[in-house]
């Protein structure tokens, strides 16, 4: 029998978490600290595991820097986290560890990733990884400690060629999720390099200092809004667990406890992002953190100079946008999406374009910028939505938005709208190679409008933006809120090519824009 199989599992008492490995994808973004290993690292403390955090995406050669990190921590057992983009290349340091060290190394992936497609995973593992379903909090240190995995809630693992799942693991209490983010070791997290790794990969002239020198934080468990498009919302249910999920969230007292605590470790922050789904959950809480903030500044414990930023809905900004900025709130990311009321309703989004103009007319009041984020394209979606948010969105430009832009939904495993797409052959997909192996993994990309016209329009704007890429960023890619006003020059374009008429309004503002080395710009 193989000794890597489940059947000859053994306790673990050393441990190497291992981040998802963006192989420069993330250089495209304000690369950070893997705060979920760092969560599950203090789950392992609590049990006396030694264990330590590797992080490829700051190593030169990360097969190489694993393997030394993981003789360096002699450690029994090796996870990895995962997510939809990280798969192929965390699976090439599996098949690394498997190949270099061999099978006596145990090995557990998890992360959205793997929940969202433990099947997946498993299916291009290397003999004997087992699979986390869901939190990891409780899993891992049981994991640790098991002779038998099967006993252990939340896994899934491959038998006799067969994929075998044990019971799904229960979510976590709030107790227990209040316990696991302010447990936290902050201090150690060692944000410093990775602002040093942000230097090295951007051209400083792109960079707001503000933002290298960032320090994001979660404070909620999960988002439930149920956006059709997005997994993570599905979470629970993916990991087998049945019924509804209440939300969890530190208390506003809480939350400053922990950024006083980084403030007071890490002196050089100057910029706060809680990086959580929909920060803006609820109203009351934002006005409670805010105020307790805004007093702090006053005292002095939270000095003049530190921002803060967040993502979230739009239907509470004007209740807040005033507390935001006293509270020296100076982004806020909204999950606007598309001002086609349509394709709103096929996105399950509640709010109307009128809501999304009312809360970046507020924030900009505020002095506070709206950082809005979109997708150009749904299964349903025709020409004339994506004049409709094309339009809107120009509009946004003018007034002094950022705005992000998708071509096309993302086809995520989990999402609801993935599994329907995939249903009517809408889903394109890519494979990726495993480095080191013969395998190809085939992977969901985008999901593709059924509408022919649309399609071709998208199609053709994709080659137009690449071209834009090429001359200006040299085929690198930039961060997408400098890429979206070349992707609406792009889909202009494109649509007048392709015989569309496109109204002046439109084709007047596409027209006007001034093209800079830095990217495209509103007069």
């Amino acid at each position: 029998m193989d000794v890597s199989g489940i059947d000859n599992w053994k306790p673990a008492r050393r441990a190497l978490l291992v981040a998802a490995w963006g192989k420069g994808r993330e250089h495209r973004d304000y690369l950070h600290p893997p705060l979920d290993l760092y969560r599950l690292k203090r789950s392992l403390d609590e049990v006396g595991i030694s264990n330590e955090v590797y992080d490829p995406n700051l190593s030169a050669d990360p097969h190489a820097g694993f393997l030394t990190a993981v003789r360096n921590a002699r450690a029994d057992i090796v996870g990895f986290s995962t997510n939809h983009y990280s798969l192929p290349f965390d699976l090439s340091l599996a098949h690394h560890l498997y190949r270099n060290i061999g099978p006596h190394v145990r090995m557990v992936a998890g992360g959205i990733g793997c929940t969202e497609s433990h099947e997946l995973a498993l299916r291009y593992a290397p003999p004997g990884l087992v699979v986390v379903r869901g939190e990891g909090d409780l899993v891992l240190p049981a994991l640790c400690a098991a002779s038998d995995p099967r006993s252990v809630p939340g896994l899934a693992w491959v038998q006799d060629g067969k994929i075998v799942t044990s019971e799904p693991q229960k979510p976590l209490s709030r107790n227990q999720f209040v316990g696991a983010i302010t447990g936290m070791d902050w201090e150690a997290i060692p944000f410093e390099d990775y602002w040093k790794i942000i230097l090295r990969h951007h051209d400083p002239s792109m960079l707001i200092e503000q933002n290298v020198n960032t320090i994001r934080v979660i404070v909620s468990s999960y988002c439930p809004r149920g956006c059709r498009f997005c997994s993570s919302t599905n979470i629970y249910r993916l990991a087998g667990f049945e019924g509804n999920q209440a939300v969890f969230r530190l208390t506003p007292t809480e939350t400053l406890g922990i950024l006083k605590r980084l403030i007071w470790a890490h002196p050089d922050v100057m910029n706060f992002f809680f990086h959580d789904d929909d920060f803006l959950w609820s109203a009351p809480w934002v006005k409670e953190l805010c105020a307790l903030i805004a007093d702090c500044r006053m005292e002095g414990s939270i000095p003049d100079y530190i921002t803060f930023m967040a993502q979230g809905s739009v239907r509470n900004i004007p209740q807040v946008a005033s507390e935001l900025a006293s509270a020296n709130f100076k982004l806020i990311g909204l999950g606007v999406e598309s001002f086609s009321p349509k394709v709103l309703r096929e996105f399950n989004k509640p709010q109307r374009p009128r809501h999304i103009h009312d809360a970046v007319d507020a924030l900009l009041k505020a002095e506070i910028t709206p950082y809005v984020n979109l997708i150009l394209s749904s299964p349903d979606s025709k020409v004339d939505d994506l004049l409709i948010t094309l339009r809107e969105s120009i509009k946004l430009l003018r007034k002094g938005a950022s705005v992000a832009a998708s071509v096309y939904t993302l086809a995520f495993p989990g999402a609801e709208m993935t599994a329907g797409a995939d249903e009517d052959r809408l889903v394109t997909y890519e494979e990726f190679p495993i480095e080191g192996t013969d395998l190809n993994i085939r992977m969901t990309d985008k999901i593709l409008p059924r509408d022919t016209l649309l399609r071709a329009v998208l199609e053709r704007s994709e080659m137009i933006l690449a071209d834009l890429d090429r001359e200006f960023f040299s085929g690198e890619g930039a961060f997408r809120s400098m890429l979206a006003p070349l992707t609406f020059h792009a889909i202009t374009r494109s649509l007048e090519e392709s015989g569309v008429s496109v109204p002046d309004d439109i084709r007047k503002a596409m027209r006007e824009y001034t093209v800079e080395p830095s990217g495209v710009e509103l007069p």
